[in-house]
């Protein structure tokens, strides 16, 4: 027998395999004549070429492959399949392909893969499968069903490609995308899609949205003072806090910073709304534990509903925004709902911060001078300077509204410099002029209360040549005890450039009896809300006579604020304070009416 090819006329190839047989020999025992058969065989030669490149492929594949019957038991595997899921052939051949199902609802998966393939005689998908190591690959699967020339299936052709890193990728990327990397809550970008999802079931099924936005109060601070190491520790306690409060339904996400949402769906009214405001807040005054630091934080919270208030993704936000801004100049750590009036309170406020990010540049500032006096002689004792804005587009602003504008977007720190310049620019000049020296008072924020402070002040003290004892700084108590060991260092540092410091505001806060021993400090200031009715209300006069007390026994100087009535003068003096200013004695004084106050004072010595 032998197979050979041979070339035909027309240049073609085909295989030939020939039988034979010798059938006679000659007496020598020579074969002389044979018989046998001659068949073209190129058909199967192809065949076999085929099976041979198949099993080739097979072999070579990435993908596993597996072979089954028609009763889905597994006939062969592919080294790729054993690569992929661990198993060896002596293992996997003849069970039945459901048996790599990773659990029960891929089982039944399977059951309906069978029931497609046999209507459709293919199916593809993701399916799970587990591996001999019992780990689970998620895979993507191709069966397709074989059939031999006569249209008659005869197997089914499995193809799995493993897709598990590609998926944990994808989620990776998912993950990113869509979720807050530090508090794992959603962020921006999926907020605005559970929003809008909560707007339509809302407009679905004829119910309410609430949209809180809350923004913590002075958390920039505990980044500057403890790092942001302890910050981001707070903003993960605060995320869960957040959702410890609210329902599962509800959706907490992290726009960035220190802002937070929560997106509450089925609010069935207005009161709904408020409890869980209520609770936010009240949640708020456990302190946060965060690795040695113990920290009390409070949140400014703004409210919009829909449909009432917007029935729009970007007018919602900004309507919670709103309320949230007119929250913090309620004074922080409260919750606000939006109204139709915040409109214009937000117009307002947008215009003045454009305004005010320009009022150093077009000269729009300038300082005025409340005198203050000697409460025994009645002599002038020193002024302090405040300051005024006349915006050129907006007119006169109340520093009530400008100032703490200034501080929430950290103007302040420019307009405070601008302060001290120009206070030590305004003393320099009365020496020019030849009028005597007279202690003058700057406010400073608790934003500016920082190293760099120290030498600003110096340089401006240096540039304008004025001796430092000419210059007060005021500080409000709340402002020194927000970080009162920092406060004691760096008003030392102040201190011991020879001016002196008063605290503002005394006795509106919570300052400690102990630190007010260790701040360096020369004057406490009697806040004018006890002043105002220090001879009607009982417990005002108390307030102010222990704090005149207490200043006094700390050798303390004092000064009472807001001074409008005579009756208020003559009580002050009565229980021994230092020094008043306010409305009874002299209005703030624009520069030339402060000199032609310092002239009399002066010419008043020279007689006496």
């Amino acid at each position: 027998m032998a197979e050979y090819r041979v070339k035909q006329a027309d240049n073609q190839w085909v295989w030939l395999l020939d039988r034979g047989k010798v059938v006679e020999f000659d007496i020598q025992g020579q074969p002389l004549r044979m018989a046998g058969s001659h068949k073209d065989i190129t058909r199967r030669k192809a065949i076999e070429s085929d099976l041979r490149l198949s099993s080739q492929v097979l072999k070579s594949m990435n993908e596993a492959v597996v072979i089954a019957d028609l009763e889905y038991q597994i006939q062969s595997v592919n080294p790729a399949f054993n690569k992929v899921t661990g198993f060896d052939d002596t293992f996997i051949l003849n069970r039945h392909f459901i048996s790599l199902a990773a659990d029960k609802s891929q089982t039944t998966l399977f059951h309906q893969i069978r029931e497609t393939i046999v209507q459709e005689h293919h199916w593809h998908g993701e399916v799970s499968i587990h591996t001999a190591s019992d780990s689970v690959l998620l895979v993507l699967l191709q069966i397709n069903q074989i059939s031999d020339e006569n249209g008659i299936p005869t197997h089914y052709v499995a193809v799995f490609t493993d897709i598990t890193a590609r998926k944990q990728a994808e989620h990776a990327l998912q993950q990113m995308a869509n979720y807050d990397t530090l508090t794992g809550l959603p962020n921006r970008t999926l907020f605005q899609d559970r929003l809008q999802q909560a707007l339509i079931k809302a407009r679905r099924n004829r119910t309410k949205v609430a949209l809180f936005f809350l923004d913590l109060d002075r958390f920039k601070h505990i980044n500057d003072s403890l790092g942001h190491h302890i910050g981001d520790l707070l903003l993960q306690a605060v995320a869960q806090r957040l959702q410890n409060i609210v329902r599962e339904t509800d959706t907490v996400t992290r726009l960035g910073g220190d802002e937070f949402t929560i997106i509450m769906e089925d609010i069935k009214c207005d009161k709904d709304a408020k409890t869980i405001a209520e609770k936010i807040l009240t949640s708020f005054n456990d302190a946060f534990v965060l690795a040695d630091n113990t920290l009390t934080i409070t949140t400014s919270i703004g409210i919009s509903m829909a449909p009432h208030d917007a029935d729009e993704n970007s007018l919602l936000v900004q309507f919670a925004d709103t309320a949230m801004y007119h929250a913090k100049a309620r004074g922080r750590n409260n919750y606000q709902f939006y109204t139709t009036q915040l409109n214009a309170y937000a117009k307002r406020h947008v215009e003045l911060e454009a305004a005010l990010k320009q009022a150093i540049f077009y000269n729009e500032l300038s300082l005025v001078y409340q005198p203050k006096f000697n409460i025994i002689d009645g002599t002038l004792s020193g002024v302090e300077a405040l300051l005024r804005w006349h915006s050129a587009t907006l007119g006169s602003i109340s520093p009530s509204e400008f100032i703490p504008l200034a501080e929430e977007t950290g103007f302040i720190k420019n307009i405070g410099l601008w302060v001290i310049n120009s206070a030590c620019a305004q003393i320099a000049h009365w020496q020019l002029q030849g009028l005597d020296p007279i202690n003058v008072a700057i406010n400073l924020s608790s934003r500016q209360l920082n190293e760099h402070i120290v030498e600003h002040i110096e340089q401006a003290i240096s540039a304008f040549e004025i001796p430092a004892k000419m210059l007060e700084l005021e500080l409000t108590e709340s402002a020194i005890m927000d970080n009162p060991e920092e406060s004691v260092t760096i008003l030392t540092q102040l201190k011991s450039l020879g001016l002196s410091i008063a605290v503002d505001d005394f006795g509106t806060g919570y300052s400690s009896l102990s630190y007010l021993k260790r701040f360096p400090i020369d004057t406490l200031k009697i806040d004018q809300e006890f002043v105002r009715d220090i001879t009607q209300d009982p417990e005002d006069a108390a307030i102010t006579n222990t704090i005149i007390t207490l200043a006094h026994s700390l050798d303390l100087n004092v000064v009472a604020e807001g001074v409008e009535t005579q009756a208020q003068y003559d009580f002050l003096a009565s229980h021994n304070c230092d020094q008043v200013q306010g409305y009874l004695l002299s209005k703030p004084l624009t520069v030339t009416d402060c000199e032609y106050l310092l002239g009399q004072r002066q010419s008043q010595d020279i007689a006496g």
